[in-house]
């Protein structure tokens, strides 16, 4: 999905139609396709994560969401693998 098409507080979710990897770490949120056998305790597979988009942080630019209850910064190159609920 492209970055320009996100809608601040609307729902999205980590796409389905391929394994990806989902890891929180410090605050940080990233998303990559799985290739992983055996993920670590702080990462894990997850299908069908949902996620609310908050848009960009006011000191530092980064982009924000709300995942799995946490506010996150996303790294840039999590937003290929999110897709709207409705896909």
């Amino acid at each position: 999905m492209r970055v320009a098409d996100l809608e601040i507080g609307k729902l999205y979710k980590v796409r389905s139609d391929r394994r990806m990897f989902v890891s929180v770490y410090s605050g940080w949120l990233d998303i990559h396709v799985s290739e992983e056998r055996r993920p670590s305790s702080r990462s894990r597979v997850h299908k069908n994560s949902l996620l609310v988009y908050l848009g960009k942080s006011e000191d530092s630019g980064v982009r924000m969401a709300v995942y799995k209850g946490q506010t996150c910064c996303v790294y840039s190159n999590a937003w290929q693998h999110i897709v709207p609920v409705e896909e």
